[in-house]
């Protein structure tokens, strides 16, 4: 599974193919999670970067159901999934690696 989030979130499978992730809270939600790379997210802070000062009246129900959807959707693409943002699935970490060396001692990827 690879991950895309500098720009519009872009999931792709092993093969390449589009991860469709339905519904702009749940997209949201995985970028939320993306960003925050290995670290623990708490639910209140997940609420409120989901719904702000618009929080539904059960946020804990709210974010439950957007949760499964998520989990719905990657598990479909991948089962089995487990999300960790490893430096080869989320460009972002790419990006924050220096670059390989090549054979002849210049950067660029090898």
């Amino acid at each position: 599974m690879h991950f895309g989030i500098l720009g519009p979130l872009a999931v792709r499978n092993d093969r390449d193919e589009p991860v469709p992730i339905p519904g702009r809270k749940v997209r949201a939600l995985l970028a939320d999670l993306l960003v925050h790379e290995g670290r623990a997210v708490s639910a209140d802070r997940l609420v409120d970067d989901l719904w702000g000062e618009s929080a539904p009246a059960d946020p804990a129900a709210a974010l439950h159901v957007r949760v499964s959807q998520r989990r719905r959707a990657l598990a479909a693409a991948n089962p089995g999934h487990v999300l960790r943002g490893a430096a080869e699935t989320l460009d972002a970490l790419r990006v924050r690696r220096p670059p390989r060396r090549g054979p002849d001692g210049r950067g660029g990827r090898a």
